[in-house]
C-alpha cells in the first residue's frame, strides 16, 4: 500500500468513528438523560392562548391537592430536601390526564409522557421542557422546577384536530 492509500484509509476510519460517536449521542435513549435545571423563560402572567392559563405565575392555588407519584422513585435527599417523584402524563384528543400535576417545591420530576389515539406532545413553554410520543410509545425526562408557582403545559407541534390542549404544573411550597 502506498502512503497516499494509507492516509486515505486512516481518514476514512476516523470519519466513520466520528459518525458513530455523533449517532450515539443523537439516538441514545431518553432514560439516560441527566436532570435538567430549568429557569423560567417567561416571568409574567400574560396569557396568549385560549386556555386563560399564563405561561408562568408565582401564584399557587391553595386547594390543589399534591399529585402522588405513579412510580416508586420518590426519595428525599437529607442535605437539600429534594425529592424525586415519577409522574405519568397521557396526551389524547380529550386533553391531558392528569390535567393538573401538583408537586411540592424541591421535587425533581421524572416525567413519563404517553399518547393515546395518535401522536401528541407535552411542552412547558416557560421551562423549555418538551416531550413527544406516538400511540404505544413513551418519552421520559427528569427536570427540576426552579420554584413555587403555576406553569402552563400544552401541546405545541402535535395537537388534536379539535385544537390545543392545556394543563397546569403547580409547584406548592413545603
Amino acid at each position: 500500500m502506498s502512503k497516499k492509500q494509507i492516509i486515505i484509509l486512516l481518514g476514512f476510519a476516523i470519519f466513520v468513528m466520528l459518525l458513530l460517536l455523533v449517532m450515539g449521542f443523537v439516538f441514545s435513549p431518553h432514560e439516560n438523560e441527566e436532570v435538567v435545571d430549568n429557569e423560567p423563560v417567561v416571568e409574567d402572567t400574560e396569557t396568549d392562548n385560549d386556555s386563560g392559563i399564563p405561561e408562568f405565575s408565582d401564584e399557587v392555588e391553595e386547594n390543589v391537592e399534591e399529585t402522588k407519584p405513579e412510580r416508586v422513585t420518590e426519595k428525599e435527599d437529607s442535605e437539600t430536601g429534594e425529592k424525586e417523584g415519577g409522574y405519568k402524563v397521557v396526551g389524547s384528543s380529550s386533553g391531558y390526564s392528569p390535567e393538573v400535576l401538583a408537586v411540592e417545591e424541591n421535587t425533581i420530576i421524572s416525567l413519563e409522557f404517553m399518547a393515546e389515539g395518535g401522536k401528541y406532545d407535552f411542552f412547558v413553554p416557560s421551562l423549555g421542557t418538551y416531550l413527544v410520543a406516538e400511540e404505544g410509545e413513551r418519552d421520559q425526562l427528569s427536570f427540576r422546577v426552579p420554584g413555587t408557582g403555576t406553569y402552563r403545559f400544552e401541546c405545541r407541534d402535535y395537537c388534536p384536530s379539535s385544537g390545543k390542549i392545556y394543563g397546569k404544573l403547580v409547584v406548592k411550597p413545603k
